[in-house]
């Protein structure tokens, strides 16, 4: 006796997603978002994305991220974001 044959196919389906909540696509281009709450931490002045030219370079972006935030690179944006949050707190308990 043999075991019945599944009638079921598979196949692979590409789709768009987006890639995550601090990133997203326009065209072939990637940009990328740092935050400190629900604010954009602006990299350079005037500029809170970083644009990469696709999505393979998402990776290794991160990792010089992380080691600038180690290396302490980011304390005073992160500071400078911190005193304004802190600010908009004391604000709306008035």
């Amino acid at each position: 006796m043999q075991a019945p044959v599944s009638s079921a196919i598979s196949a692979k389906v590409e789709m768009t997603t987006s890639i995550c909540s601090f990133a997203f696509s326009e065209g072939t281009k990637v940009y990328l978002q740092l935050r400190y709450g629900n604010k954009p931490l602006e990299v350079k002045k005037g500029k809170p994305t970083i644009e990469l030219e696709d999505i393979e370079a998402l990776l290794p972006t991160l990792n010089q991220i992380r080691t600038a935030i180690v290396a302490g690179e980011f304390d005073t944006v992160l500071m400078a974001a911190k005193k304004e949050r802190a600010m908009s707190w004391k604000k709306g308990k008035k």
